[in-house]
């Protein structure tokens, strides 16, 4: 399956990009979603959704796997098991940014 959300945010592209390389600096933007160590370039959290009437909490890794500073692309691989050990799954994001107006950052992300 392949979803795509389309976001601005007010503050500059090369800002944007520098934080969204920086796992560990998103959890504010991402309710439910905490990162509580890293290992080199592995980052240990997890995400709570509710699938249906049921919550789920995913606890995994996440690692950047490419980091295109001219494109402004970044790539995230993840994955991640259920608590409970009921599901389990992975993700690749692709997350792009450019300017938008005077001083934003429109950024698309596709997972």
């Amino acid at each position: 399956m392949q979803l795509t959300h389309t976001f601005t945010i007010d503050a500059p592209v090369d800002q944007v990009f520098d934080v969204f390389g920086r796992l560990d600096l998103l959890p504010p933007c991402f309710p439910g979603a905490p990162v509580w160590g890293r290992d080199g370039e592995v980052y240990h959290g997890a995400v709570k959704i509710k699938f249906g009437p049921f919550p789920l909490v995913f606890e995994g890794t996440a690692r950047v796997v490419r980091a295109d500073v001219a494109d402004r692309r970044l790539v995230v691989k993840a994955n991640a098991r259920d608590r409970r050990g009921a599901a389990a799954g992975s993700a690749t994001v692709t997350a792009t940014f450019r300017p938008a107006g005077s001083n934003g950052t429109a950024g698309t992300r596709v997972e």
